[in-house]
């Protein structure tokens, strides 16, 4: 499990709560989840913080990175 922890920043703190509280998940008919913000306002930085979350906590192993030649 992981946790984010904001830090009192002021406004930009307040920014990333603010985006958390109107950060909705949905089902359409065929029951697949959808995750967005509520119309009207962002959510730019719960889905930033998500892919950083999930990259943390699912590391690639170096045996699978291969050498880009250009």
């Amino acid at each position: 499990m992981c946790r984010l922890a904001i830090p009192a920043w002021g406004a930009r703190s307040m920014t990333v709560v603010r985006e958390l509280q109107d950060f909705l998940v949905s089902y359409s008919t065929a029951g697949n989840a959808i995750f967005s913000a509520r119309e009207g306002t962002q959510d730019d930085l719960v889905l930033t913080a998500s892919l950083a979350i999930f990259d943390a906590a699912h590391p690639i192993p170096n045996t699978a990175l291969m050498p880009l030649h250009i």
